[in-house]
C-alpha cells in the first residue's frame, strides 16, 4: 500500500479530549512530530472544515445535521463539481482530491520526511467519515468518550450557560450520537480504537501506545519523553496548567474526580443518568442510581435541547431513538 493511502482519524463528541489526543499525536517542542512517520493535523484547518461543509451542502444542507450517521458518500462527478475540484477523469479527480487534503495536512504538520499515514483531528464526525473512507485504502479510527456528567459541565462553562440551558444541554445529543456511531461502526466490523478522556489525562503513556499501535507505526520512532516532561502544547480544556495536564495523577482532572456530585443539581445528574445511563455503563463510569424513572422535569429540560440542535442543525435522531428505547412518554421531538 503506497504511503498516500493511509490515513487516522481522531474524532468523538465536543468536550471529550479529542485536542489532547491530537496533542499526543502532532508535535513536541522544537517543531518535531511527534512520530516521523505520521503526519497530523491538529488544527481543524479552514481548507478541511470548508471541504466537510461543501460536503454537507451537497448532502442536503440543513436537512444534514451531526448524528445523521447513515448518509452515504459516493464518488462521482457531481460531488466532485460541488466539492470545487477541478474537472477530469473520475480517478483523477479523486487522486487530486487526496493530494489536496494531504497536502493541506503536510503544511499544518511539523516537517519531517514523507510520512507513512496521514491523520486529522475533528470533534463530531460522522458522513465525512464516508468521504474519507471513499479517497483513502486504510482509514484507522479513534474515537474520544467522557463521562457526560463531565461533558455538560465542561460545555456549560465553555458557553456560559446554565446547564439546565439549551446551549449546554445540546452536548448530549452530540454524546448520544458519537454511542450510536460507535456502535454502527463495530457493527460494520470497523477496527474502532476507544479512548476514554479520564484515562488519556491519568496514563497519558499508554494511551500513546495504543494510538501508535492502532496506527501500526513504529512504538520506537515516537517521542515519549515530551510526555514523561510535560512538554505538550496546552489548549482550552486544560491550559490553565501550562501544559502540564499530561503528568500522571496530576491536572484538573485528577483533582475534579466526581466533582459533578457537587456541581450538578441532583434533578440534572437525574436526567443525564436517564438519558446517558447505557452509557454510563458501557464505560465503566460511576452512577449512583441503578435505574432511572421518567420525571415531568426532565420534559422542558428535552424541549431546550430540542430547540438548540434544531437552530444548530444537530439531528435529534440518537436523541429519540434512546427515548423510544426507555419507552418515555416523550419521544418526539420535532
Amino acid at each position: 500500500m503506497s504511503s498516500g493511502n493511509r490515513f487516522l482519524i481522531v474524532t468523538g463528541s465536543m468536550r471529550s479530549g479529542t485536542s489532547l489526543m491530537g496533542h499526543i499525536l502532532q508535535q513536541r517542542p522544537g517543531g518535531a512530530r511527534a512520530h516521523p512517520d505520521l503526519a497530523f493535523d491538529n488544527d481543524e484547518s479552514e481548507l478541511v472544515v470548508s471541504i466537510f461543509t461543501k460536503l454537507r451542502e451537497t448532502l442536503g444542507g440543513d436537512e444534514v445535521g451531526y448524528g445523521d450517521t447513515d448518509l452515504k458518500v459516493k464518488l462521482d462527478h457531481p460531488l466532485f463539481d460541488a466539492l470545487e475540484v477541478a474537472p477530469g477523469t473520475l480517478d483523477d479527480r479523486i487522486s487530486l482530491l487526496r493530494q489536496i487534503l494531504t497536502a493541506e495536512i503536510l503544511h499544518l504538520a511539523p516537517e519531517g520526511p514523507a510520512p507513512l499515514s496521514y491523520g486529522l483531528k475533528r470533534t463530531t464526525m460522522n458522513y465525512e467519515i464516508g468521504l474519507i473512507d471513499a479517497l483513502f485504502d486504510d482509514v484507522r479510527l479513534v474515537i474520544t468518550v467522557r463521562d457526560p456528567r463531565y461533558i455538560l459541565l465542561s460545555q456549560s462553562k465553555r458557553v456560559k450557560a446554565n446547564v439546565t440551558d439549551g446551549k449546554a444541554l445540546l452536548i448530549l445529543a452530540y454524546v448520544l450520537a458519537n454511542h450510536a456511531m460507535i456502535s454502527r461502526l463495530r457493527n460494520q466490523g470497523r477496527s474502532v480504537l476507544v479512548v476514554p478522556y479520564e484515562r488519556v489525562v491519568r496514563h497519558p503513556v499508554d494511551v500513546a501506545r495504543d494510538l501508535i499501535n492502532h496506527a501500526e507505526l513504529s512504538i520506537e520512532n515516537y517521542d515519549f519523553a515530551s510526555l514523561l516532561t510535560n512538554e505538550v502544547p496546552s489548549n482550552s480544556s486544560f491550559g490553565s496548567g501550562g501544559g502540564t495536564k499530561f503528568v500522571e495523577g496530576a491536572g484538573i482532572t485528577a483533582r475534579s474526580v466526581g466533582r459533578h456530585r457537587a456541581l450538578l443539581d441532583p434533578k440534572v445528574t437525574a436526567f443525564v443518568t436517564y438519558l446517558c445511563g447505557h452509557i454510563l455503563t458501557a464505560n465503566s463510569y460511576e452512577h449512583d442510581l441503578a435505574k432511572v424513572e421518567w420525571d415531568p422535569d426532565f420534559e422542558p429540560l428535552l424541549l431546550a435541547m430540542a430547540t438548540r440542535c434544531k437552530q444548530s442543525h444537530i439531528s435529534l435522531r440518537a436523541v429519540e431513538a434512546r427515548l423510544k428505547k426507555l419507552n418515555a412518554p416523550l419521544v418526539d421531538l420535532s
